[in-house]
């Protein structure tokens, strides 16, 4: 990775809280530090990884969700009130046969 690209993706992050700085929020020590600390957040996400993706590597991973909900319904002669809630979890594994190509579930 090279590091020109990590000082310029922070300066740039940088730049966009100033903004959020100047535009209305309170300019205080502690509002400061939350958004310092958003950015250095933020930074790694924006920052490329390069992966193993050569022969004999595994590749692990997955995702995950979840969703709820509560629903209400009245009439005059029923009333139902329920809670809906949903998780999702999802695991894949692969393993490169050559460089490049990987099979898996």
């Amino acid at each position: 990775m090279d590091i020109k690209v990590i000082i310029t993706n922070f300066i740039l992050q940088l730049k966009i809280a100033i903004v959020f700085l100047y535009f209305g929020l309170k300019k205080t020590i502690k509002n400061i530090m939350k958004y310092l600390l958003f950015l250095f957040i933020a930074t790694l996400f924006f920052i490329k990884s390069y992966g193993q993706l050569e022969k004999r590597n595994w590749l692990i991973g997955g995702n995950g969700s979840l969703y709820s909900y509560n629903e209400t319904f009245r009439s005059p002669s029923y009333n139902h009130y329920a809670n809906y809630t949903n998780i999702d979890l999802s695991a894949t594994i692969g393993y490169f046969l050559k460089d490049k190509f990987v099979s898996g579930i």
